[in-house]
């Protein structure tokens, strides 16, 4: 398929796989079976089996990727699972920026990223504010107090102690929220062969950043909050609970 938008209460099964454009859209309900996606925009509320590759796409799975076909690669974009990830190669030999989020469900990345741009829009509004209070300040000597430039000052000067305390307030429950912003002990994120550089994946706010050379065999797994690096072992591969 290429660019289609297609929505299913099950699974969705494709024969080859999806190339996008940055237009094609998939949203199911189930799991996820695909030999490569490419450009596309992905929303599975189940497990994401891919054979081939994930490329340049946008991925958000409630539950397990694995990509462990011949070539079973992860090239740029950003992909998001609410569990663990398992693939052959991440990244690429150019270094294309590739980034995953394994452990947390894409509807918390939402929220958070929500509440930061509600921050964002409000500071925004804040710099408007203060930016009038500075123009009428500098009027202020030459306009009579009866003046309507009055009302407006003092209605800006109001905004200005409203808008403060409600970015104080948000801030406050960022910071309580990024807290608990961390993946279940026991996530697993497998590298089967290569991890390129120029790549970083996420257990929330810990996160695992590429060196500038390539990494073989790599298993990170989260223990107590935080990221531990293993070799990978085909002899004794973790097994990924996909119900």
């Amino acid at each position: 398929v290429s660019k289609v938008r297609l929505e299913s209460k099950g699974d969705v099964i494709l024969k080859a796989g999806i190339t996008g454009n940055g237009e094609g859209i998939i949203i199911c309900e189930g799991d996820l079976y695909a030999k490569f996606i490419e450009g596309a925009k992905i929303v599975c509320h189940g497990n994401l089996f891919v054979e081939e590759a994930i490329m340049n796409s946008s991925i958000k799975v409630d539950k397990n990727i694995v990509v462990i076909g011949r070539r079973g690669e992860i090239i740029g974009g950003e992909v998001i699972c609410g569990r663990s990830l398992r693939c052959k190669k991440f990244g690429n030999i150019s270094s294309t920026k590739t980034k995953a989020v394994v452990g947390i469900l894409p509807e918390k990345i939402e929220l958070i990223e929500e509440l930061r741009a509600k921050i964002e829009s409000y500071k925004l509004k804040l710099e408007d504010i203060l930016a009038n209070i500075r123009r009428l300040e500098k009027q202020k000597k030459a306009i009579n107090p009866t003046d309507s430039s009055y009302e407006e000052y003092n209605q800006l000067k109001l905004n200005e102690v409203r808008i403060k305390e409600q970015i104080t307030d948000m801030e406050k429950e960022y910071k309580e929220v990024y807290y608990l912003f961390i993946s279940e002990n026991g996530t697993l994120a497998i590298i089967e062969s290569i991890v390129y550089p120029n790549c970083i994946i996420s257990f929330g706010r810990e996160e695992y950043k590429s060196s500038e050379r390539e990494i073989s065999k790599l298993m990170l797994k989260m223990v107590s909050g935080k990221i531990k690096e293993y070799g990978f072992n085909h002899k004794e591969i973790p097994q990924f609970n996909f119900l």
